[in-house]
C-alpha cells in the first residue's frame, strides 16, 4: 500500500513543480509560493485530521515527537521548498526536478544509519538506476527555451538550490518517521509539521514580501495556487506512504515525480522549458529502478 502512495506523492509532485515553475516564470520572484502553498496545507491537513477522526492522537505526541515532526516541517516545506522554488526559477523544472532526486541517497543513507533499514541487492540496484536516469535527465537541457545560453552564475546558484532541496528532502523523511512512531497518524504528524512551518514563513513576511504577494498578476497567481494544492496532496500521500513502508523505498519512488516533469512540462510550460532525447532514455532508466524497488 505505501508503494501505491508513493507513486500518486510522485505524480503530485511533479504537477506542483511544473505549476509552480509557470508561476515564479511569470512573477519573476520564488517566495511568494511558499505562503501560498503552507496557507493552503495548513488548511487541508487540518481537514484531513478533522474528517479522520485523529484530532485526539495529537494528544498522545510528546515533546520529542512534535520537535522531530515540527523539524521535518521546517526542513522540508520552509528550507528545502524555498531552494526548490528559487531552483525552479533560475534553471526551469526540467533541470531542478533531477537535482532534487538526490535525495533518493541521502534518505537511503539515512534510513540504514538511524532506523537500521534494510537495503537489499535488487533494491539498492533499483535505487542506483533511479538516480542514474535522473541524471540524463538532468543533463538534457542546456539552452533555455529561447534558444538562450544559462550565464554561468544562473546555473551555478540554479543547481546549488536544486541540490539544497535534495538534501532537506532526504533528511525530512527521517525526521517524519521518526516522529510517527508515537502516534501513527499521518494526517497529524503532516499537520504539525505544516503548522510548524506556517509559524516560520509567517516570521519571514516581511512588507517587501506582503506587496509581492498584492501586486501578483492571475497568470502567476494561478499556477501558484495550483502548484500549493497540488505539492499539499502530494505531502499527504507522502506521510501515508512513510506510516506504511520503510524510507528506503518510499524515496526512490516519490522521485518518479522526475519522470512526470519533462511530459507535463512538454504540455504546460512548452515554451519556459527545454527539450532533449537523453529525457527519453533518462525516462526509461527510471521506471526500470522503480520497477526493481518494487519488485524487491
Amino acid at each position: 500500500m505505501g508503494e501505491f502512495f508513493a507513486l500518486i506523492s510522485g505524480f503530485s509532485f511533479a504537477a506542483s513543480n511544473v505549476y509552480t515553475r509557470r508561476g515564479v516564470f511569470f512573477a519573476r520572484e520564488s517566495f511568494s509560493p511558499l505562503p501560498i502553498s503552507m496557507s493552503l496545507g495548513v488548511i487541508i491537513f487540518l481537514a484531513a485530521v478533522l474528517i479522520s477522526g485523529d484530532m485526539n492522537t495529537l494528544g498522545l505526541l510528546s515533546w520529542k515527537g512534535i520537535f522531530f515532526l515540527s523539524a521535518a516541517g521546517i526542513v522540508h516545506f520552509v528550507i528545502g521548498r524555498s531552494c526548490n522554488y528559487n531552483g525552479l526559477r533560475r534553471i526551469g523544472a526540467n533541470r531542478t526536478a533531477p537535482l532534487m532526486a538526490t535525495n533518493v541517497l541521502f534518505a537511503t543513507f539515512f534510513g540504514i544509519i538511524f532506523l537500521s533499514e534494510e537495503l537489499a541487492l535488487i533494491r539498492g540496484l533499483g535505487i542506483l538506476t533511479v538516480f542514474i536516469g535522473l541524471l540524463f535527465i538532468g543533463t538534457s537541457a542546456e539552452r533555455t527555451a529561447t534558444g538562450e545560453k544559462l550565464s554561468r552564475s544562473v546555473f551555478l546558484k540554479g543547481t546549488a538550490f536544486g541540490m539544497g532541496s535534495g538534501i532537506c528532502y532526504g533528511i525530512s523523511p527521517l525526521l517524519v518517521k521518526i516522529g510517527l512512531r508515537e502516534i501513527g497518524s499521518p494526517y497529524a504528524g503532516g499537520f504539525v509539521s505544516y503548522l510548524a512551518a506556517g509559524i516560520i514563513v509567517l516570521i519571514l513576511l516581511n512588507r517587501k514580501r506582503v506587496d509581492d504577494l498584492k501586486k501578483l498578476t492571475r497568470p502567476a497567481f494561478m499556477p501558484m495556487f495550483i502548484g500549493g494544492v497540488a505539492v499539499t496532496a502530494a505531502q499527504i500521500f507522502r506521510y501515508v506512504a512513510l506510516a506504511f513502508s520503510p524510507i528506503n523505498v518510499v524515496t526512490p519512488l516519490t522521485s518518479t515525480n522526475n519522470v512526470f516533469v519533462p511530459f507535463l512540462s512538454y504540455f504546460i510550460n512548452r515554451k519556459m522549458e527545454t527539450f532533449s532525447t537523453k529525457v527519453l532514455g533518462g525516462t526509461v532508466l527510471v521506471i526500470a529502478g522503480v520497477f526493481a524497488v518494487l519488485l524487491s
